[in-house]
């Protein structure tokens, strides 16, 4: 088992996370560097998910609809990019799952069809730290008490500058994991005491 705290990523966050380490002498540069690679030369990824929802979200402002019905969802997606969240910042300028907080038991799931524009893209990068991305037609955003990923291939298209040993990685907390197996992701119930 491996356990992460803040965030799992597949897709375009993990692509600039893995990819931006070859240029790490940018400082936090890399990952605006990074950014901008991907929305140039943008790559779609296949997933499968399955989760039981249990509120979904049609913009930022929404309350939430419960759902009622607590069934098996099973979804085969072309996505541009997944971030399953336990925490609502992913880092200090951008929010991931605005909705999210640390202790209601939940993971926040928000995914970027791959209909998502270069520019929704720049957008999405703009708007980070209130995310309003989350009110764009191409973007999905629920809560789940756990999610099974599944990347099928990598993205694509390929592109000549593409690293293939840094692309299709999940991204547990910034560090990679190769996307070669299914990744069952769930909240563990465990009291932490904090000493400051």
């Amino acid at each position: 088992e491996i356990f992460c705290f803040l965030f799992m990523a597949y897709g375009l966050i993990a692509d600039c996370d893995c990819e931006s380490e070859a240029y790490r002498l940018l400082g936090p540069l890399r990952f605006h560097v990074a950014a901008v690679i991907r929305i140039l030369f943008k790559r779609s990824y296949r997933v499968k998910i399955r989760y039981t929802p249990v509120v979904e979200f049609e913009n930022l402002d929404d309350l939430g609809t419960h759902c009622q019905s607590a069934q098996l969802v099973e979804r085969e997606l072309q996505v541009t990019g997944i971030i399953v969240s336990n925490c609502p910042w992913m880092t200090c300028d951008f929010l991931c799952a605005p909705k999210s907080a640390m202790d209601d038991g939940f993971l926040d799931v928000t995914f970027g069809l791959s209909t998502m524009t270069q520019s929704q893209m720049i957008q999405m990068l703009i708007n980070s730290e209130t995310g309003g991305y989350i009110n764009f037609p191409s973007v999905r955003y629920f809560k789940t008490k756990q999610i099974r990923v599944e990347a099928i291939g990598g993205g694509l298209p390929n592109f000549f500058l593409d690293d293939n040993c840094r692309k299709g990685q999940f991204d547990l907390d910034g560090e990679s994991f190769t996307a070669n197996a299914p990744l069952d992701l769930w909240v563990h119930d465990v009291d932490l005491q904090i000493c400051c």
